[in-house]
This record gives structure tokens, sequence and C-alpha cells, in this order.
């Protein structure tokens, strides 16, 4: 009588510690579908094609905040078309060359410093030549640094790059800099050797 009274305890235990396991299963489950399907209801869209850009942006982010400089980003537009067929090529006239930082996005070596003397021959001012976060660049980007998106439909005119890859990506650190040209694997198909 003992033993059964023994055993009827025990399995009732074991019944309590089945269920409360599978109450812990259940519980986890529910919370981690609610926080997936809100994660994939409420996180913005990103567009493929700007997906590198904004890997970019974080990677310039971060590097600025190891050195102390910590960037002011206003807005980051991605051109609309309609901006695109208001700013015609070569309509810009300016007094002091374009500035511009230019990145290697491909790792071809030295490639940035190389196309830099090209740059220059068009009538741009190369403030700044080194790697950039990435070499996963598969076409060349252009970030306008200052607000003025003329400038960037300027050089992407002057290189054969298509005005949807120029942005307004600006950033108070960069204080010479008014264009941030990225160089991707495209880099043959780009005008370097004609004259701006």
């Amino acid at each position: 009588m003992r033993q059964s009274a023994r055993a009827s305890r025990a399995n009732l235990r074991d019944r309590r510690t089945r269920y409360f396991i599978f109450g812990l299963v259940i519980i986890a489950a529910a919370t981690t579908a609610v926080w997936y399907i809100g994660d994939i209801r409420f996180k913005p869209a990103v567009q493929p094609e700007n997906m590198i850009a904004e890997r970019e942006h974080r990677l310039l982010t971060s590097e600025n905040s190891v050195s102390g400089n910590l960037p002011q980003t206003e807005s980051r537009d991605t051109v609309s078309s309609e901006a695109q067929n208001r700013a015609a090529p070569g309509i810009v006239e300016r007094q002091e060359p374009i500035r511009i930082q230019v990145l290697n996005g491909c790792g071809v070596k030295g490639l940035a410093k190389l196309i830099s003397p090209a740059l220059r021959a068009k009538g741009f001012d190369v403030r700044e030549t080194r790697n950039a976060g990435s070499f996963r660049y598969a076409r060349s980007q252009i970030f306008d640094r200052t607000g003025r998106l003329e400038n960037a439909f300027t050089v992407a005119d002057s290189l054969g790059i298509e005005r949807s890859l120029a942005a307004t990506q600006i950033a108070r650190n960069l204080t010479d800099i008014d264009i941030t040209l990225i160089v991707g694997a495209d880099f043959e198909q780009l005008k370097f050797n004609n004259k701006k």
C-alpha cells in the first residue's frame, strides 16, 4: 500500500514537472514568435541597392566615433527621378573645385591613389584617398556631404556614374570634403580618361 502511494506521488511529481517544462517551452515559443513578427512588421525596409551604402555609413560613423569625431549626420536621401531630371549635366558653375574624398570600395591595391590624377585632370580637388570600410561595392557610389546634391551630379556625370547612385549624406565632421566617391568593382567602366 505504501509503495503504491509513493509510486502515485512520484507519478504526480513527474506529471507536474512535465507540465511545467511544457509550459515554459510554450511561453518561450510565443515570446520568440511575438518578437520575430514585431521585428518584421516594424523594421524599415531597406532597398537592396542601398544596403551596402547603409553599411558603409555605419562603418564611417564607427570609424569617426573611435577617433573622437562624432559625425552629425542629418539626412540621407536617395535621389528621386524628378530631382535627377531637374539638374541637367554641366549646368552647375563653381568658382572653387569640388573637394573629393576617394575611397577604394573594391579592393584593387592602390586604386584610390591611381585614379586621383585623372580626377584632378577633370578639375576636381582630391583631398583624401584611402580604403573604404568594405571591399564589396559592386558599383561606384557618390555621397554629397554638404547638402549640395548638384555637386554629386556633376561628379556622377563626369565619371559616367548613374545619378541614382548619388545621395545626400551630410557629415559635419568632414569639414573640407564636398563629395565622397566610393569606387566599386565597375571602375573599369568609369570615364577616368576623358577630360571634364
